[in-house]
């Protein structure tokens, strides 16, 4: 047995993100030196259990060839230890993963400024917002937007990355055939088209919960610096914080509200010595010296003047149509004789919508609405809704709410 197949033979085995499967390596070298040794070699090294010795069979071999095939004919990637595209940073770190599938293209990340976004899947409507505003500005300045495809921040993350039309990897604790979360074929076919899709879990394998600690690891380990957005003081976001500080890497936080619980991990971390990052700018000059070509760090303060300026715009309509924007000597009327205000005219659709994202565009309002009520509007199956939201919330049309709900912006 050659090439990807025996670091898959290994992983086999031993299992990812194994330290015992550390220490065998260790001492052997490579996957090769194991594979060549018979039995009785093996009992009189002394290093592997008679249960490990029976494990290597032939069984585990046919797996790991029937793995290899399997990913050429889905056209997913294996990069292994022995690959010069296997990332630098991810070999000094503890268990380096032996096997990464990828789907789309990871490129040379090693000379990325690549920042991993991580919070929580349950939060808040500011924590999505942040997730998404930062990771846009990171894309817009030239950094890679790193995060794990789960619901919540991971998710805005990722959006707000592709709505910048800049590049970002999701590291998944599943196999890349796995549809979980389900019904993102839409946003898993725009990652893998600027950027990739990445697991240590060959195809079929499904999301355990045991998996996504360990896929914590390589969500940092990837990254010049993790930045945590919200989480619990028992968040997942803390265990990928505590794998950023022992691997060398920079923890960010994003202060919160003091009353908010999803800002407990944030304010604790920042308590701990975490750099506070309200933009992309505090996250990218830490690293302007390192990547000088690569940051453009005059692109966060456009993105942050056409924020600014949109507030402005805002304010201003509110002062035109408010009560104190009446002409001198007009009555203002009574908050009792007011009418109900208006209902926001929607903006009309762009025309580059397919017809499927008109009807769903069509069909939401400024009052968040189920996924089963736009399908009810639209007339149109999951499938065609879910990937239509995901389409206009990347054109900034649609905003996702908590439940799966989904409003016009």
């Amino acid at each position: 047995m050659t090439g990807a197949a025996l670091w898959i033979w290994f992983q086999q085995i031993f299992g990812p993100a194994s330290r015992r499967g550390e220490e065998i390596l260790a001492f052997y070298g490579h996957p090769g030196e194991l594979w060549g040794r018979s039995s009785r070699q093996l009992r009189e090294d002394g290093k592997l259990t008679l249960g490990e010795i029976h494990r290597l069979v032939p069984k585990v071999e046919a797996e790991a060839g029937r793995i290899a095939s399997l990913c050429r004919e889905r056209g997913y990637g294996i990069l292994t230890p022995d690959d010069r595209a296997y990332p630098l940073r991810l070999r000094h770190i503890q268990q380096p993963p032996l096997v990464l599938y990828v789907q789309g293209e990871l490129g040379e990340i090693d000379n990325e400024a690549a920042i991993s976004i991580v919070g929580s899947r349950r939060c808040s409507d500011y924590g999505r917002e942040a997730a998404g505003h930062l990771a846009q500005q990171l894309a817009q300045a030239g950094a890679v937007v790193v995060s794990g495809f789960a619901a919540g921040i991971d998710a805005a993350a990722h959006l707000g990355a592709l709505r910048a039309r800049g590049k970002t990897v999701a590291v998944l604790g599943c196999g890349l055939d796995v549809d979980y979360p389900s019904g993102r074929e839409e946003m898993r076919r725009m990652i893998a088209a600027t950027g990739a899709l990445v697991t240590e879990y060959p195809p079929g394998t499904q999301p355990l919960s045991g998996n996504f600690p360990c896929r914590n690891r390589i969500l940092s380990g990837l990254a010049l610096g993790v930045v945590v957005v919200e989480g619990n003081r028992h968040s997942g976001s803390l265990i990928t914080a505590g794998l950023a500080a022992a691997q060398g890497r920079d923890v960010f936080a994003v202060p919160g509200s003091i009353f908010s619980p999803g800002s407990a991990a944030p304010h604790w971390l920042l308590s701990q010595g975490a750099i506070p990052a309200a933009t992309a700018r505090d996250i990218l000059e830490e690293y302007l010296e390192q990547y000088p070509d690569r940051i453009l760090i005059e692109r966060c303060q456009e993105l942050e003047d056409s924020r600014l300026l949109d507030q402005l715009e805002e304010q201003e309509k509110t002062r035109r149509t408010g009560p104190s924007a009446a002409p001198r000597g007009e009555k203002v009327p009574s908050k009792e004789s007011s009418p109900p205000p208006a209902a926001r005219e929607k903006a009309p659709p762009p025309l580059t919508l397919s017809s499927g994202q008109r009807a769903v565009y069509q069909a939401l309002e400024e009052e968040p609405l189920s996924v089963q009520e736009l399908m009810n509007r639209a007339q149109l199956p999951a499938r065609e809704v879910l990937s239509a939201l995901t389409q206009l919330e990347i054109e900034g049309l649609a905003a996702a709410h908590p439940g799966k709900r989904y409003s016009i912006p």
